[in-house]
């Protein structure tokens, strides 16, 4: 009988890891949104109003900060398992040789973005350039 148990324990946790892993987005489908309706992200930047953005289909949130603006796609976890995918807008061109809003370090290269990976923890931030001041992001923490 435990082992039945242990078993449907173990079926259970993998059918909902895989179901977890399958709805997480993949790059290629933020940066199609973001290419696909490039107008409507470029004129939100200039009119300050990101409504329109807002009701794009695979938007969920959008944060307009002071020097910044996050456009969350997706998001899943819970604590020091909590992963965020999205595009922000940053109207710094050389925000990568400085800083990025809330994490005050320098990114390295890494692929065809920057990659931030917090010393002696598992926090990691990467970032890709779309153009027009408009970024991939990937939080991981």
């Amino acid at each position: 009988m435990k082992k039945i148990i242990a078993l449907v324990l173990l079926a259970s946790s993998l059918l909902a890891f895989f179901m977890c892993s399958q709805s997480m987005p993949s790059q290629k489908k933020i940066v199609a949104l973001f290419r696909a309706d490039e107008e409507i992200f470029l004129g939100a930047v200039e009119s300050g109003d990101f409504s329109a953005v807002e009701t794009l289909p695979g938007v969920q949130e959008v944060y307009v900060g002071e020097r910044y603006v996050e456009i969350l796609c997706d998001g899943a976890g819970m604590g020091s398992s909590t992963h965020y995918y999205g595009i922000f807008y940053h109207p710094d061109e050389a925000l990568f040789s400085s800083e990025i809003p809330g994490v005050a370090t320098r990114f390295v290269p890494d692929g065809n973005g920057y990659l931030y990976q917090e010393e002696g923890g598992d926090n990691r931030f990467y970032v890709e350039p779309l153009g027009s001041g408009f970024y991939y992001y990937e939080a991981h923490y």
